[in-house]
């Protein structure tokens, strides 16, 4: 079977145990595990990111679904999720979050709460609580928040409202619980009751920090017995859910269908946060410490990685660099197999998997799959897991790690993940940067009409070209073409005709001329062509070439009574010049004006036609015989 579960963040004592449960079960059967975590945070877009790869895919090919949707603390986030399995019809298991229509199975949070709250006022005589609670929108936490309160009111007591602290299931959420009951003169409690160890700690390292003596000024308690409570020195009191039989549990009911929620009844488990003189297992602390010590240097050392990894993404400026790197920072994290899934069109029929690294051979790949075989695998107890990639709420996919167990272990595996969408983002923004660069270009290199260069962007082009063809020994040429119609057809048909006048002769000039040749319009109706030959014959050739071009156009009679007409003049420049490019440009300027008015004197047999412009150009002078054409 494929199994789906689906958490929060996969590191957190709670849910690692019952991924631990689910997966022993899974691998007895020899069934896939895939793993959908989510770090939920407080920005509504980083959250949304993070469920966008689930909302996309295409949940059929899985089995069944276990879902421990009280740990997505989103409740937006939840329900779109619980929507989303609902709908694909296959079996769902639900922890602690009762839903209807699921299979549910509860570790009995507020009964628990209940038993720990009660120890409390019976067996120490409490009446004062300071109460730290998790995050407001989260089901459990609720739940034992209510319990606290219903088991005090029983017995005459009562939790105002101030001394609540709502945060999150972190230590620093203890840290700022501490603060703010310091802050606000309620020190006074006789216990802190924290909704889960993580709150307790930090409540325990500020109270200690402040030189009170835990349990004699007050008591702390918690909820979970994560190892860093229970070994802590006073251990915590806390409540012991025996979250891998949860797991292991869920998935025994994946064939069942039970009527009434399946209970895993929690304990008490009494530390000396409340009771001095209980039993603490040393031998057990000891190997704790081990671990903690051995943890600790892992922990550095993925730090660096992550660190070195995210510095070198900042100095590429594409995913392809990326990829040529990652295998080694795969191997240094020790990912077996790692891929990453573009999914940026969810209406595509085929997923871009443009990173497929197998470390255990070496082997790198680039593939494309249907977004129906994606679960295609073969049963053998496998554990994949998935990570959204995305920054804020732009996604661009996610990735995909197969049989990295430490990543429950390890919260710098999500950092190593935020450093890939990362770099999506910074090599995004370079694409956008490079194409607003372009743009700016074009605006400054490139005529916007007829898309031909503009002067910048051929002086630009054409200085190095001119610069290394005197240099080898080339002769280059200057083609110098000037519409003879422009201002009659703008007057006679308007000046959208007029742009479509310039743009057709654009457009056949560019045909007409070589690869290497560089075009340009000049200015209004006038345009220049720069090449390199050393035979005057093909510079003819190619003025001819545009001649037989513009007859073949007006034989379509576009511009009908008119036609597409064009005087042209053209220079050869030696090698050994010495002369500026634009210096030829006029000369061949002024033999296009010569064949100009040769062609006026044809048709109208005067010599007297002095426009503004003829008047401005009418010292130049002519170095070769102009070539006229109508």
């Amino acid at each position: 079977m494929k199994i789906a579960l689906f958490v929060g963040q996969i590191y957190m004592y709670s849910q690692r145990e019952t991924i631990r449960g689910v997966y022993d079960e899974c691998k007895k059967h020899h069934d896939d595990l895939h793993l959908f975590s989510f770090h939920v945070s407080k920005d509504e877009k980083f959250d949304l990111g993070e469920y966008e790869y689930i909302r996309r895919m295409d949940l059929s090919g899985f089995d069944a679904f276990i879902l421990y949707a009280c740990a997505f603390y989103n409740p937006k986030i939840q329900k779109m999720v619980v929507t989303k399995l609902k709908a694909v019809g296959k079996p769902i298991i639900s922890i602690d979050s009762y839903q209807e229509d699921f299979i549910n199975v509860t570790s009995c949070n507020k009964e628990a709460m209940a038993e720990l709250v009660g120890h409390l006022i019976t067996e120490h005589g409490v009446k004062k609580i300071n109460y730290v609670s998790g995050p407001q929108d989260s089901a459990d936490a609720a739940d034992r928040l209510e319990a606290c309160r219903e088991v005090m009111e029983n017995h005459g007591l009562h939790l105002d409202d101030e001394r609540v602290f709502s945060g999150s299931y972190y230590v620093d959420s203890g840290y700022k619980a501490y603060e703010y009951f310091k802050a606000n003169d309620m020190m006074d409690a006789d216990a802190f009751v924290c909704a889960n160890d993580q709150n307790a700690m930090g409540i325990f390292y500020k109270a200690e920090a402040d030189d009170y003596r835990i349990p004699d000024d007050f008591i702390i308690t918690g909820f979970d017995h994560i190892p860093e409570a229970a070994y802590n020195d006073p251990s915590i009191t806390s409540i012991e859910r025996y979250e891998r039989s949860i797991g292991k549990t869920a998935y025994s009911l994946i064939n069942s269908n039970p009527e009434e929620p399946v209970k895993i009844l929690p304990r008490l488990a009494i530390g000396t946060s409340c009771c001095r003189n209980c039993r603490v297992y040393t031998d057990k602390r000891d190997e704790y410490l081990r671990k903690c010590i051995k943890r600790a240097v892992d922990i550095s050392r993925h730090t660096g990685y992550v660190s070195d990894c995210a510095a070198d993404f900042m100095t590429y400026r594409s995913v392809d660099e990326m990829y040529s790197i990652l295998p080694d920072y795969q191997r240094k994290f020790g990912i077996p197999i790692m891929s990453i899934v573009l999914d940026r069109n969810e209406r595509l029929k085929t997923l871009d998997i443009p990173y497929h690294y197998n470390a255990l051979d070496d082997e790198q790949m680039i593939m494309q799959i249907k977004r129906a075989d994606i679960y295609n695998d073969r049963g053998e107890g496998n554990l994949y897991i998935y990570s959204s990639l995305h920054y804020g709420g732009e996604y661009f996919g996610y990735v995909v790690s197969t049989n990295y167990f430490d990543a429950l272990n390890n919260e710098l595996y999500h950092m190593f993940v935020n450093t890939i969408s990362n770099m999506y983002e910074l090599a995004q923004k370079y694409e956008e940067q490079e194409e607003y660069i372009n743009k700016l270009k074009d605006l400054s290199y490139y005529d916007p009409l007829t898309k031909l260069y503009n002067r910048l962007g051929f002086f630009n082009k054409t200085e190095d070209m001119f610069d290394r063809a005197r240099d080898d020994g080339l002769e280059t040429y200057i083609i110098f073409a000037d519409l003879d119609k422009l201002k009659v057809i703008n007057d006679t048909m308007g000046h959208k005709m007029g742009d479509e006048y310039l743009v057709d002769f654009a457009n056949i000039l560019s045909e007409a001329t070589d690869a290497g040749d560089v075009v340009m319009r000049f200015g209004g109706d006038e345009f220049v062509v720069f090449g390199i030959s050393d035979v005057e014959d093909e510079v003819r050739k190619k003025i001819l070439t545009i001649q037989e071009r513009i007859k073949k156009f007006n034989e379509k009679g576009k511009y009908s009574p008119y036609i597409l007409s064009v005087s042209i003049g053209y220079t050869i420049i030696h090698h050994d010049t010495d002369q500026s490019l634009f210096k030829f440009i006029e000369d061949a300027d002024g033999k296009m004006y010569k064949a100009k008015m040769e062609k006026y004197e044809a048709r109208t047999g005067s010599k007297d036609r002095r426009s503004g412009r003829d008047r401005r150009i009418s010292n130049r002078r002519s170095l070769n015989e102009p070539v006229n054409f109508t």
